[in-house]
C-alpha cells in the first residue's frame, strides 16, 4: 500500500510529464494557417501544483475548438466590413456566417495523453523502486 506522502510526491513527478506530452500531442493536433494558434499552445501547474492546465490564451482557440454557429458580423469600426474573398476586395455592411465546424485538437490531445498516462506511471513507479524508494 501506498502512502499520502509516497503518493503526492509521485503525482509531483508524473503530472508535469503528463501535462508536458499533452502540450506536445495539442501542439501537433492544432490546425496552422500562420501557426500563431501552435505557438501559443502551453501547460502551467496550477496552485498546488496537483493540476495542470494545457491549451492556449487565445480568444479564438475556443471557437476552433468548439466550432460556431450561425451568426452575423457586422463592422466594429468604419460603415463597411472589408474583406478579401476568392482574391477580389469585396465591401459589406454585414455578414452571414454559416459557422464553423468544430475542431476538437485538445480533446484528441486528451484522449492521446489518456492512453499514455499508464506508461508514465509505471515508469515513475519503476524509477522509484530502483532507487531504493518506498511506495
Amino acid at each position: 500500500m501506498i502512502g499520502p506522502q509516497a503518493a503526492d510526491t509521485l503525482m509531483r513527478r508524473i503530472l508535469p510529464k503528463a501535462a508536458l506530452y499533452a502540450e506536445g500531442q495539442a501542439r501537433r493536433e492544432a490546425p496552422v494557417r500562420t501557426g500563431t494558434l501552435r505557438r501559443s499552445i502551453t501547460n502551467a501547474p496550477e496552485t498546488g501544483g496537483l493540476r495542470y492546465r494545457v491549451g492556449s490564451n487565445l480568444r479564438y482557440a475556443e471557437y476552433v475548438e468548439r466550432g460556431t454557429g450561425p451568426h452575423e458580423i457586422r463592422p466594429k469600426r468604419g460603415r463597411y466590413l472589408v474583406y478579401r474573398w476568392h482574391g477580389s476586395l469585396h465591401y459589406s455592411k454585414l455578414v452571414h456566417h454559416p459557422g464553423t465546424k468544430p475542431n476538437p485538437f485538445l480533446g484528441r490531445a486528451l484522449a492521446a495523453t489518456a492512453q499514455v498516462v499508464p506508461a508514465i506511471v509505471r515508469g515513475e513507479i519503476n524509477q522509484s523502486l530502483s532507487l531504493g524508494g518506498e511506495l
